[in-house]
């Protein structure tokens, strides 16, 4: 999943549909699907693939956006 994070994403409640949507994901994903999230704006981090619910329900919770413009290749390049 990628979760776009520059402050234009706290406009509203863009954010939190954003999160909502990363959250719903999680919980469509089988027993053994792998996830990963990618927070992205000027730059991209990858939480790695993961079986783990629970950590990637708590990466994308913990996620805020910040004061970086977007940048979709990092993104891009994380997701390959």
């Amino acid at each position: 999943m990628l979760l776009d994070r520059p402050y234009s994403m706290g406009y509203g409640d863009r954010w939190a549909r954003a999160q909502r949507a990363a959250q719903n994901v999680v919980e469509d994903l089988g027993s053994n699907d792998r996830a990963s999230v990618v927070l992205f704006d000027a730059k991209a981090e990858a939480s790695g693939a993961t079986t783990d619910r629970a950590l990637l329900r708590s990466t994308i919770h913990d996620a805020k956006p910040g004061p970086n413009i977007t940048r979709y290749a990092p993104a891009l390049r994380q997701a390959q």
